[in-house]
């Protein structure tokens, strides 16, 4: 099951996918109280967080999320220095200098990989173009998108380690996905890779 949430001030899109009794979040950016009564109220165990990426619309929670829960945190290798460094995840320009704390639990992710997280499977699409390690997650008949894919549009390639050209590849990563895959974007609604091919100008 995915159940899509926005419980944040930045417009973000989270996700919690389940199975069973076990949970893994994507992009999670909400109080750790809306977290615990999220798990709670479905009976989940949460088993651990992936990030798409390290702007900090994404990983504001990280920090409340990890001393909480304790549970693992999966980003793309090339993704780590931006967890650290407030200059890269963009927290400056919202006032703030977020540093993540738990180095400890973090796992490193490549493009192309299958994951497991308890009984949960993903694999993982290095999708850079928004950032240099934005990944998208495929999970069951879904394809979690990040800030790489938008309905209708893609995501900015103008911050600090962003390339147009290199998001056009990306995208053709995406456009040899099935094409009834559900697509699910960090912003915005969501949508099928299918209708973002014939719909998209980006996708061409």
């Amino acid at each position: 099951m995915i159940k899509k949430f926005m419980a944040n001030t930045y417009n973000t899109n989270s996700y919690l996918v389940t199975e069973g009794q076990e949970g893994v979040l994507i992009d999670p950016v909400a109080d750790k109280s809306y977290i615990e009564e999220l798990l709670s109220e479905n009976d989940i165990t949460l088993k651990g967080v992936i990030y798409t990426h390290g702007h900090f619309d994404h990983i504001a929670s990280a920090n409340e999320i990890y001393k909480q829960f304790g549970c693992n945190i999966y980003v793309h290798e090339s993704e780590s220095d931006m967890l650290v460094k407030p200059e890269l995840n963009l927290s400056v320009f919202f006032g703030k200098r977020f540093v993540f704390e738990g180095i400890d639990r973090l796992i490193l992710v490549s493009g192309n990989q299958d994951i497991s997280i308890g009984n949960i499977k993903f694999k993982i699409l290095h999708t850079p173009g928004h950032t240099p390690g934005c990944i998208c997650i495929i999970y069951d008949d879904s394809v979690f998108t990040g800030d790489t894919l938008f309905k209708g549009s893609i995501g900015r390639t103008d911050f600090p380690g962003g390339d147009f050209y290199v998001m056009k590849k990306s995208l053709d990563k995406l456009k040899t996905l099935d094409s009834s895959l559900s697509f699910h974007p960090g912003h915005g609604e969501s949508g099928t890779i299918g209708d973002e091919i014939a719909s998209n100008p980006y996708m061409e």
